[in-house]
């Protein structure tokens, strides 16, 4: 009975973690589902989201507010929209989000980005608030949304020095591209350089997209 009573505190922390790890990726993909389908929709009624960036004597927040408007028309929001484009909105799913930066320039095009969105998938007053781990974001093109840190945008070395090198404290999340592309966040298992727990694996876009 000892020897799996030892067996079991060993390994129930990771069968947590791991269960707790697969339901962040599937409610951070339903998000990234939700945005691109509400921004779709959103354009089919107020066209092309270039269009939507007439500047009201270059006031910007005034932009912001319009986006926000029109995308949230097409969400589910179980809070009231407040003012301020920068407080926390959250959704019906529990999930929060921020429109703090989502247009920042309006010289934005497919390739260059307007902004970004920030997304709590727990909610702001649950889990740990740290990027990379309950907090995700998502650059914005004219073209729709981007995963920040998607194979698009980065390449192996890319990966390695902005999502696995000091993963808490960057500005960015830019690890989101790889949990709605790879569908695990074992970028959070492994070391600065990609090893992961087995010592021989190495975690990047071409050859290993997992630890197992």
């Amino acid at each position: 009975m000892g020897i799996i009573g030892v067996v079991a505190a060993l390994t129930l922390p990771n069968l947590n973690s791991s269960t707790g790890d697969k339901e962040k990726v599937a409610k951070l993909q339903k998000i990234y589902s939700n945005l691109e389908d509400a921004l779709g929709r959103a354009q089919a009624v107020y066209g092309p989201i270039n269009d939507w960036f007439v500047l009201d004597n270059n006031d910007m927040e005034l932009v912001n507010k319009r986006f926000r408007n029109r995308l949230l028309e097409f969400m589910k929001v179980s809070s009231s929209i407040p003012e301020n484009t920068g407080s926390w909105i959250t959704l019906a799913d529990g999930s929060a989000m921020t429109f703090s930066y989502a247009i920042m320039t309006t010289d934005c095009n497919d390739t260059q980005s307007c902004g970004y969105m920030e997304i709590d998938i727990d909610g702001v007053n649950k889990g740990k608030n740290k990027k990379n781990i309950d907090i995700f974001q998502f650059s914005l093109y004219t073209r729709g949304f981007e995963p920040m840190g998607s194979q698009k945008q980065f390449n192996n070395e890319q990966f390695k020095n902005n999502c696995l090198k000091d993963l808490e404290n960057f500005l960015f999340a830019n690890c989101t591209g790889w949990v709605i592309q790879n569908g695990n966040m074992d970028y959070l298992k492994v070391n600065s350089e990609g090893e992961c727990p087995d010592g021989k694996t190495i975690l990047d876009w071409t050859t290993n997209t997992s630890c197992k």
